[in-house]
């Protein structure tokens, strides 16, 4: 039985803070290279890693840049790029990244590095999420059912 090695994982950020917090978030289920800046972590996509993790701002460069370099040496490698304004969001998908929002990567970070993932991210960043809209309450279904029980 063969043991299946852990992902590899790149991840870019010139916030010394974040940078550390992702990779403790997944550091006990992948093996993470931690770059500040685009050059190292051009330098890290040489060993072909599995997800690349980027900021959206990295100075001269970004995230998308990176995720295009990403996958040109390696297709199967997933970018996840992340920034504050899910404004930037549609030119991330665009360039074949996953979007995520930057105060919410760190808590998605883990899923993303476990999960089986699709080739690239099929959310809609123009369309708001609804879990976060206030329920109106019983289905319609629910509605017939409890008022033919009275």
């Amino acid at each position: 039985m063969l043991l299946e090695s852990p992902p590899r994982v790149v991840i870019v950020d010139m916030d010394a803070a974040r940078r550390s917090t992702l990779a403790l978030t997944v550091a006990a289920v992948a093996t993470v290279d931690v770059c500040e800046n685009f050059h190292e972590a051009r330098a890290a996509l040489k060993k072909r890693p599995d997800i690349l993790v980027a900021s959206l701002r990295l100075g001269a460069y970004n995230g998308v840049h990176l995720a295009l370099v990403a996958r040109q040496q390696r297709e199967s490698t997933h970018a996840i790029v992340y920034d504050a304004a899910i404004q930037m969001a549609p030119a991330v998908l665009h360039a074949g990244a996953f979007f995520e929002l930057a105060d919410r990567i760190a808590v998605a970070l883990p899923a993303y590095v476990t999960a089986v993932l699709p080739a690239s991210d099929r959310r809609d960043p123009n369309r708001s999420d609804r879990r976060n809209l206030p329920r109106g309450g019983r289905r319609r279904w629910d509605q017939y059912v409890l008022a033919a029980a009275q």
